[in-house]
């Protein structure tokens, strides 16, 4: 079955509904990042300059998953100089939102700040999550998804706009729900939701269970990725159990896939050959996309020939979180051995076209 993307304009690309597609899993680019849309009563400078703030502390917790990174020292020093971390700002007054002011951050300089306070972050490329979620009354059991319980798919929306977490729920159309029981959430019948997830181009699993009991309501939360882990949650409302869930699943992902969940002890460069590079168009897009790994500190060049550049990437993390952070983004590819001479190179890749 081939399967398409079925997109809202209001999500912008973070929660996905999807139907018919056939390609491997891709993770999502979220170009909007490191940009805000926040409402404002006039075009003040005072008020403008708190709003820059508020925006500068919306983008380090969408990049750390942690509140706690908005009472570093360096934060609360970046702050007092926020206007270097703005690279431009606009307002709009809009019928359906009033008016707005849209700031644009630096990402270079936002990333450099989390680096130098030592925090784990998650970049533009984020690894997509397929939800399957299970919610259990005394009256019924039932899969979250197509048009059931949709109070909490636009709940599910509303998270992962405000994280900045693509998240897909499955369409439960009749050959998905032959293939994919209650049973299989709730007993964690991992290569059946791992199979249905490729439908998907998910690159990870979260797997949820919320029960109704006796004067609460109680989640059991499982995370299938690079790291199995599990959480449980509980409280007044189904929605309560989503908001926790989602705030764990946010720290789990920085973690998993951030520069420093991938840490390796003296590792302080990675040579890589890139192939491919064919005009200075190609030299300039490569370089900038390394230099901007989360990764990496900084980039050389060592060589240039016909048929290859090689990079001298300087880095606290070794080769294996270098070749996951180039692998999540599959802007480059892994080449083939045969493709370079008989020098040794840490990693090879090429160019995707």
């Amino acid at each position: 079955m081939y399967r398409r993307h079925f997109l809202s304009k209001a999500i912008q690309g973070l929660f996905l509904f999807l139907s018919f597609m056939s390609q491997p899993a891709t993770p999502i680019v979220l170009d909007s990042l490191y940009e805000v849309a926040l409402k404002v009563p006039d075009k003040l400078f005072g008020i403008r300059q708190a709003l820059f703030i508020k925006g500068f502390e919306q983008i380090l917790v969408k990049l750390t998953g942690d509140l706690a990174v908005l009472n570093t020292e360096g934060v609360k020093v970046a702050e007092t100089q926020i206007d270097k971390y703005v690279s431009q700002f606009s307002y709009h007054d809009r019928p359906e939102t009033g008016l707005q002011l849209e700031v644009k951050f630096n990402e270079k300089m936002v990333n450099l700040l989390i680096k130098t306070i030592k925090l784990p972050y998650l970049g533009k490329n984020r690894p997509l999550t397929m939800v399957w979620l299970v919610i259990e009354t005394p009256e019924s059991i039932k899969l979250v998804g197509g048009t059931a319980y949709m109070t909490v798919a636009l709940k599910l929306e509303e998270l992962a706009i405000t994280h900045s977490i693509p998240v897909v729920l499955p369409l439960l159309d009749l050959a998905e729900t032959s293939k994919v029981r209650v049973e299989d959430v709730v007993n964690l019948s991992v290569e059946i939701l791992s199979s249905a997830a490729t439908w998907y181009q998910a690159d990870i699993i979260l797997a949820g269970h919320i029960m109704q009991l006796p004067g609460v309501w109680q989640g059991k939360w499982h995370l299938f990725g690079d790291q199995p882990v599990k959480w449980d949650t509980s409280g007044e409302s189904v929605l309560f159990n989503i908001e926790h869930a989602f705030s764990a699943l946010t720290t789990n992902l920085v973690n998993q896939y951030s520069s420093r969940a991938l840490y390796e002890k003296g590792a302080d460069s990675v040579s890589i050959k890139v192939l491919g590079i064919n005009s200075l168009e190609d030299y300039a897009n490569v370089l900038s996309y390394l230099t901007g790994l989360s990764v990496v500190e900084g980039v050389e060049v060592i060589s240039v020939t016909s048929k290859d550049v090689t990079f001298n990437l300087h880095t606290g993390v070794g080769k294996v979180a270098v070749k996951k952070a180039i692998s999540l983004d599959r802007i480059l590819l892994q080449a083939a051995y045969n493709d370079f001479d008989d020098s040794f190179i840490a990693l090879k890749y090429k160019v995707r076209k």
